[in-house]
């Protein structure tokens, strides 16, 4: 195979990959767009009818997210890739082979770099992890990213035995997620503790940190609270919490077990 050629090649292998990922972002936010407003739609009762609202909300913060990583990070990416592989191709063409090497290097390091974004925003689509290997390994996972990324020490306490149906699964590893994530970026916390625990009528997500925390007072409920409330509402669940200036936030939520929820 000529160089040429091979160049083509790792061209369109970029924007297949691109494209793949823009239709998966297109068809799975509109599916989810459109459950949440046939849910929101058919409420029957004004308390689920905000929860509704909320949880979509949330998931149009989500594409926004979602679409903000796209053009701030896989975007002026692929467009460095194309003009390495122009350069590659000049320098081809003007025999200029020693020059090829260290471009070369810089492309490959460009393509990681979109690898590694294209895995962040397929989590934000959805977890494959929790479908691979299950919620436990999920939440650890988790743990283990924002131990790696932050100077914040996170912990995990975990001891559920029940199989739970998919949407409760998808609705902690979401809840553990956000509230890992707001610790990371606005607790200002040296430690976080989470427990997941199963009790007979459900399971108990205590979250506690060491940070900043708020006066409640003086604090209106924050987005990352709200939109946690709405997912763990639209399952059925609770959430209470408790936070004073320079003493940590604390939250605790309850998402009950149904029929469904078999022993394992």
């Amino acid at each position: 195979m000529d160089t040429n050629t091979l160049i083509i090649i790792i061209e369109a292998s970029i924007a297949l990959l691109l494209i793949f990922l823009v239709a998966l972002i297109v068809i799975n936010s509109q599916k989810k767009s459109a459950k949440l407003q046939m849910k929101l739609q058919s409420s029957a009762h004004q308390e689920h009818r905000e929860l509704a609202q909320i949880a979509l909300e949330t998931q149009e913060k989500e594409r926004q997210r979602i679409g903000m990583e796209l053009h701030d990070s896989l975007g002026p990416s692929f467009v460095a890739l194309r003009i390495n592989m122009e350069r590659i191709k000049q320098l081809i063409s003007k025999g200029e082979y020693g020059k090829i090497k260290e471009l070369a290097d810089i492309t490959e390091n460009g393509i990681n770099e979109s690898i590694q974004t294209f895995s962040n925003v397929s989590r934000l689509l959805y977890p494959v992890i929790l479908k691979r290997y299950g919620l436990e390994e999920a939440i650890k996972d988790i743990v283990h990213k924002f131990n790696n990324d932050s100077k914040t020490k996170f912990s995990l306490e975990y001891d559920v035995k029940c199989s739970l149906i998919d949407i409760k699964q998808l609705t902690i590893f979401r809840v553990c997620q956000e509230l890992c994530n707001n610790a990371s970026k606005h607790a200002e916390a040296s430690n976080v503790m989470l427990h997941v625990n199963e009790f007979s009528q459900g399971i108990t997500i205590l979250f506690e940190d060491d940070g900043k925390g708020f006066d409640m007072s003086e604090v209106k409920e924050g987005i990352g609270l709200n939109s946690i409330r709405g997912r763990v509402g639209a399952v059925g669940g609770t959430l209470d919490y408790t936070s004073e200036s320079n003493k940590g936030v604390k939250v605790i939520i309850r998402i009950p077990k149904d029929q469904n929820d078999q022993k394992d």
